[in-house]
């Protein structure tokens, strides 16, 4: 919705997700391990690469230190920093180590997480030849930042763990994910999100390798992706059809899920495509590396189209928190007792019902005016601070260096949607997001 933007520009409220958690791995050569159960921040890395020791039982073979917030290289050396994660760096940053649980000693990680970039300050009424900061002298429309509607790929857990009644329940794992998926797609709630599935094991058979670890088995999806209700028939159709059986090849599955989701995503560039990763257990065949599972969720989500992976535990599977983070999700959703249906369509509903706001189309313009990609500003206000401006960089490849996080288009010349950069993502909560057409924007070259 546009509205007229004269001196006082006005903002529109929109609830946001928070786009991921404030844990760090860097990439250290002799970086610490530990854990404080999953969840806190990593360690200061700089050029030795040594981070810091966990404080709690970690229990993860990567388990993250405690740590500070540094958002470029030069402050994870020197220390710099306040609490959170270290931002990319180039020299190494963060203290992720290779050590099991809360071990002082391990290999550095080979990557590095992103904190919560905070924007830069934003003064109504300013103007500079490099920027402007909300200029009076600025003539254009403050407009409604509306977060795409979602899609889902679910990637289901089949292996024959799944047959186990947990702890107070009366189902079977299997058979209380079957009824929340017939509940999940039949909810009203549920119009108009779009969903698909797929299953690991590819193979029944336990043996079979071959099958089971390869990813394009689950890049190619049991039931394609597609709006509810129209295609809760189809889910629950295969759903009903599919029976547990085989081993947890993880990196396989969730390698596969993501291929799909990126796919997908190009194609549909109008909606948002997340992964939603459903396991009780831990990997048992195929890549049984832990690092090496986070940074496919990793990679997927810093690069474009970048794609979250939001990860449902059953079982309790505390570490599935790594997973998540990595994937740009807070932390994962666990169910460790009682029956799984209730808790599973709730998962599910969090999920999908809750805006993402990482990418926005950019509006109309009124009638008469013409959108000039060059005056273009995006400004965050959150509910409990001042205002902020969130600096235009050129792409994706400059967000990893820009220290007050930032925005790109998704084609510089020729723009449909805004997409900010990770930390920018991370940075957002529940607040004010503000896209104003023809001020001209500070920006960030890297």
């Amino acid at each position: 919705m546009l509205k007229n933007w004269p001196a006082g520009a006005l903002a529109v409220l929109v609830a946001v997700a928070a786009c991921g958690g404030s844990n760090d791995k860097g990439s250290g050569t002799t970086g610490a391990g530990g854990g404080s159960a999953g969840v806190s921040g990593g360690g200061k890395g700089g050029v030795t690469g040594t981070g810091a020791t966990g404080t709690g039982i970690g229990g993860y073979p990567t388990g993250l230190g405690t740590g500070a917030l540094c958002t470029f290289s030069t402050q994870c050396q020197s220390g710099n920093c306040s609490s959170g994660a270290c931002a990319a760096a180039t020299t190494g940053s963060g203290g992720y180590g290779s050590g099991v649980g809360g071990n002082s000693s391990g290999t550095g990680g080979s990557y590095s997480s992103v904190g919560a970039c905070v924007g830069l300050p934003f003064t109504q009424g300013t103007a500079g030849s490099s920027g402007s900061g909300g200029s009076t002298s600025c003539t254009g429309v403050s407009s409604e930042a509306e977060a795409l509607p979602v899609d889902m790929y679910i990637m289901m857990d089949r292996s024959v763990s799944m047959t186990t009644i947990p702890p107070g329940g009366t189902l079977s794992r299997w058979d209380g994910v079957k009824a929340a998926i017939q509940q999940f797609v039949n909810d009203p709630r549920a119009t108009g999100i779009g969903a698909g599935i797929q299953y690991f094991p590819a193979s029944t058979d336990p043996q079979d390798t071959v099958t089971n670890c390869n990813a394009s088995n689950y890049a190619t999806p049991a039931v394609e992706i597609g709006l509810l209700p129209g295609n809760a028939m189809a889910l629950t159709q295969s759903i009903q059809a599919t029976q547990p059986a085989g081993f947890t090849p993880t990196y396989a599955a969730l390698d596969g899920a993501l291929q799909h989701a990126k796919a997908w995503a190009t194609a549909h560039p109008s909606r948002t495509t997340v992964v939603v990763f459903v396991t009780d257990g831990y990997p048992t065949q195929c890549n049984l590396d832990y690092g090496a599972i986070d940074r496919l969720a990793r990679d997927a989500w810093e690069n474009a189209p970048r794609i979250r992976t939001y990860v449902v535990g059953i079982g309790g599977v505390q570490n599935l928190n790594q997973v998540a983070q990595a994937g740009g999700t807070r932390t994962s959703f666990l169910i460790d007792q009682g029956d799984v249906a209730g808790p599973l369509v709730t998962a599910l509903l969090n999920i999908t019902t809750t805006p993402l706001a990482c990418q926005f189309q950019i509006p109309p313009p009124p009638a008469m005016m013409a959108i000039d990609p060059t005056k273009v500003q995006v400004i965050y206000t959150p509910m409990t601070g001042s205002a902020e401006e969130v600096p235009r960089v050129d792409s994706v490849g400059s967000c990893a260096t820009a220290p007050n996080g930032g925005w790109y288009f998704d084609n510089p010349t020729t723009p449909s949607y805004i997409i900010v950069c990770p930390c920018t993502c991370n940075r957002f909560g529940a607040g004010i997001v503000d896209i104003r057409l023809g001020c001209e924007p500070q920006t960030y070259v890297g």
